[in-house]
């Protein structure tokens, strides 16, 4: 089964934001996912003078990182005036500064388990496959909590 495009990704991510009523479309950034587009489109945003939100959900670490070059150039601390958090959660995320707080998919993981999961399928000469029904497995992801996040402004307990 083939990932779903960048595209749908963002259409799914817009869609559950907006049923949850937090999407202010302003907001949404849109660059290729590498550290100097995200850096411009940040400083772009930034320097537009549009309301400045608290955090920013950065779709891989490259972004992430461009985002922080943005945020520093600009004289923002992070995580004083904005958090940023990222996807994928390399050894990179903890050693940039400030330490990015990531997201991790398990990227390892489900590697392990597709290969176990098609070997268990496998038609072999002399042996009858293991599985044949489908199985659907769900890797959850974990959050590594660093030094670029903190909790936003009037969210106290």
């Amino acid at each position: 089964r083939r990932r779903p495009s960048p595209e749908v990704r963002r259409a799914l991510f817009v869609r559950r934001m907006e049923q949850r009523g937090l999407l202010d479309r302003a907001l949404l950034l849109d660059c290729p996912m590498d550290s100097a587009a995200a850096a411009r489109a940040v400083g772009e945003f930034l320097a537009s003078g549009a309301p400045r939100p608290t955090a920013l959900l950065c779709a891989n670490e490259e972004c992430a990182i461009g985002a922080l070059r943005a945020l520093e150039g600009a004289g923002l601390g992070v995580p004083g005036e904005m958090s940023v958090v990222s996807f994928n959660d390399t050894p990179r995320s903890a050693l940039v500064e400030p330490p990015l707080t990531s997201v991790s998919a398990h990227v390892e993981e489900m590697a392990r388990t597709a290969l176990r999961l098609l070997s268990e399928r496998a038609v072999l000469p002399g042996r009858a496959p293991v599985r044949t029904i489908p199985l659907k497995v769900v890797v959850p992801p974990a959050l590594a909590v660093r030094e670029s996040t903190r909790q936003a402004p009037g969210c106290e307990n």
